[in-house]
């Protein structure tokens, strides 16, 4: 179990990472362009090679949870329950 102390550290985490991430995402839409620096090929080539990733991390985790629901594997139904989540996390 995660005690009291463990559990406020967490947070405090979480609430800096979404301040930290929201003045990024505010840099963004304020000037795209610049922030994202989309005139270099290595912005462009992370952004498809990412994109690529993700596609085949939905695919792979699609592919987990039909054993699931359509071979009737249970065995390994605790983790692939979760794949359906990932697989729609991917085509967004």
């Amino acid at each position: 179990m995660v005690s009291a102390r463990s559990d406020k550290i967490l947070w405090v985490l979480t609430i800096v990472a979404f301040f930290v991430g929201g003045i990024g995402l505010m840099e963004t839409f304020s000037h795209p362009g610049i922030s994202m620096n989309t005139g270099s090929y290595v912005s462009w080539g992370l952004a498809v090679s990412s994109y690529i990733y993700f596609i085949g991390l939905s695919v792979g985790a699609f592919l987990l949870s039909s054993l699931v629901y359509v071979f009737r594997i249970k065995d390994r139904k605790i983790i692939f329950v979760h794949c359906p989540g990932i697989s729609d996390n991917g085509y967004a």
